[in-house]
Order: C-alpha cells, then structure tokens, then sequence
C-alpha cells in the first residue's frame, strides 16, 4: 500500500509538471506564412499565376478535362475576365462558390495580393 501511494504521488506530480508545458507561438511556429508576406510589387508572374498555379489549375487549367465550369484560369486574359468571381471565391463569399473546392480558404497574404495586384490596375507583368 505504501509503494501505492508513493507511485500515485509520483505520477500525479508527472502529470501536473506535463500540464504546465507552456506553448510559445515563435516556438511552435518559428515562421508565420504571413510574416513573410510580399505586398510590395505584385506582379502577375510571380505572385497572382503562381498562387493559381498552385491553388487552382487542378481544375481550372488548360485541359478541357481539368476546367471547372468551363472557368480556365490559366491566361492573364480569363483571370480579368473572372477577377470578381475569383475574390468572391477566394474571400468565401456566400454569393460565390468557395474556393479552392476541398481545400481551406486561401491565406490573408495570398488574398491581399490578389487585391492589390487589381487595385494596382493588374499590370501583365
């Protein structure tokens, strides 16, 4: 009995010592994606095809198999075309088909560049 106690006493202090483990946020996530957020010189190249690249040509690429809708957001020219229904989607608006479908809602930095770009004038740079 006495070898009880002094293991469950034991235990109970490994226990309360595991449940202070404080979580510091620059520990847990040395770097934040918005941290490194480029909202100077948006360029089409490099920040608005890059994001559709990586987030939306699966289904809106070149291929007829591949375009969702029949929306194809592989040329500077169908992105203009659709830039409000790209934010709609992008922002989850409720007018608007979330987007990327089965994925979560884009990053702040990638939708900030998105209306910057257009704010800009969306320069084909």
């Amino acid at each position: 009995m006495k070898y009880f106690k002094i293991l469950l006493l034991g235990l109970s202090v490994i226990i309360i010592l595991y449940g202070c483990y404080y979580d510091n946020e620059e520990q847990l996530y040395p770097v934040s994606p918005d941290k490194n957020c480029d909202t100077a010189n948006i360029t089409y190249s490099g920040h608005i095809a890059k994001t559709l690249s990586m987030y939306c040509y699966s289904c809106h690429g070149s291929s007829y198999k591949q375009t969702g809708n029949g929306i194809q957001l592989n040329k500077y020219s169908s992105v203009i075309k659709y830039y409000d229904r790209i934010i709609g989607a992008i922002t989850h608006d409720s007018q608007y088909s979330e987007m990327p479908k089965g994925a979560s809602k884009l990053g702040d930095c990638n939708i900030n560049q998105f209306v910057i770009w257009k704010n800009e004038g969306s320069p084909n740079n």
